[in-house]
Formats: C-alpha cells, structure tokens, sequence
C-alpha cells in the first residue's frame, strides 16, 4: 500500500487550495488501510487454523492459500487508485483548460510532471494489480 500512499501525497500536493479533495483522498486512503488491516487480520487467523507442521524442514507450511482474499486485497486496492486517478486526470484538465499561462514555468512542468507520471503509475499498477485480481479470484 505504500506505493498507492506515496502517489496520494503527490495528487494531495496537487490540490493544494481544494480542501474538499483532500479530506476526500484522506478518507479514502485511511478506509483502504483499515479495511486492508482487517482482511490481513481475518486472513491471519484463517491461515492459522490450517497449519501443518513439516518436521524435515522444521517450519509450519499451509496446503491451501486463502485466494479470496489476495483477491479482495487486489480489488480494494484498485479502488483507491482508480480514485487517485480520476482526481489526476481532473485536476489535469483543471490546469490544461484554466491555467494557459503557467505551462511553459518551473511550476508548470513540475505540475506536468506529476500528471504524466500518474498517469503512468496508474496504466502499470492498475493492470498489474487487476491481473493479480483476476489470477487470485481462480482456484487452483
């Protein structure tokens, strides 16, 4: 989550006069980690009643992965970012359409830059983490 967090910082940063906007993304990003923290904590006790104890490698190993949840872990994650996203690529026609003048400036590029690299975290995670999401949802 710590990669979704670090993008959020920078769309936060971004709506720096918007209040609204970053109450909403704060919301947003402390209901994932909370419900993230209660699916590890639901998986974490799952796990634990299906251990079995392997004594040549002196470890305990489980012979069945809980897959709905690596699913549902995925899914939520593709929440927030699809939020971070929409805020982006607002926030993007925001500045393209009002702010004509700043776009050749240090802040312009700046801001331009962390549009672009948004955009482009956003297509890699975001397939990254719906292919996972699909895979995790099959059993084996």
């Amino acid at each position: 989550m710590s990669v979704t967090t670090v993008f959020t910082l920078r769309v936060y940063a971004l709506y720096v006069n918007n209040r609204f906007i970053k109450k909403l993304l704060v919301i947003v990003v402390t209901a994932i980690n909370l419900a993230l923290l209660g699916l590890v904590l639901v998986t974490a006790t799952i796990i634990s009643r299906n251990q079995t104890w392997v004594p040549s490698l002196k470890i305990c190993l489980n012979p069945e992965s809980p897959q709905r949840f690596y699913s549902l872990y995925y899914g939520s994650t593709l929440i927030a970012e699809t939020i971070i996203a929409i805020a982006t690529f607002y926030h993007a026609i925001h500045f393209y359409s009002k702010c004509r003048s700043l776009r050749r400036t240090n802040p312009g590029i700046i801001i331009a830059a962390l549009h672009r690299d948004g955009f482009s975290y956003f297509a890699l995670i975001f397939s990254t983490r719906l292919i996972l999401c699909i895979m995790a949802s099959f059993r084996h």
